[in-house]
């Protein structure tokens, strides 16, 4: 999308379409957000050691009872939760009893429970779309300009 709008901004641009100054300040306003959305987003996966969870022991209540995971090292390892936690997703298994926190980024807490972490390539994709973005604003501007 952001590839698509850059581009027609830039055909526009060679058109010789006024583009509204408050159009290209909104733009511009909603990529500086979209930038600090990214970097908070990227900010968990900063912040110290996490996991991807292979598989579950999930109660029928909901609450999981131990993970597998791959560590940093590509070696798996089962972290047993002394007192069962609650699934940070819900519901906690499928239709056919498979655990649906497998396959997610999870950190363990400090109360112990678990945080879904974002998959690193979603805040790399969206500041990626948002540079594409820019740089298509400021061509249109940079052609606008010229006679």
């Amino acid at each position: 999308m952001a590839i698509a709008t850059g581009l027609s901004l830039i055909a526009l641009a060679y058109t010789r379409v006024n583009i509204p100054r408050i159009l290209l300040l909104g733009v511009g306003v909603t990529a500086g957000l979209a930038l600090a959305a990214s970097a908070l987003m990227a900010l968990p996966l900063l912040e110290g050691e996490y996991y991807r969870v292979v598989n579950a022991d999930v109660g029928d209540d909901g609450l999981i009872y131990s993970i597998t995971v791959v560590t940093s090292g590509s070696s798996e390892e089962t972290i047993v939760f002394p007192t069962p936690v609650e699934s940070p997703i819900k519901p906690a298994k499928t239709a056919d009893d498979r655990p649906t926190i497998t396959g997610h980024l999870v950190r363990i807490g400090e109360d112990g429970g678990l945080q879904v972490l974002p998959h690193w390539s979603t805040p790399l994709n969206l500041a990626l779309y948002t540079l594409a973005l820019l740089v298509g604003v400021a061509l249109t501007i940079t052609l606008g300009r010229r006679e």
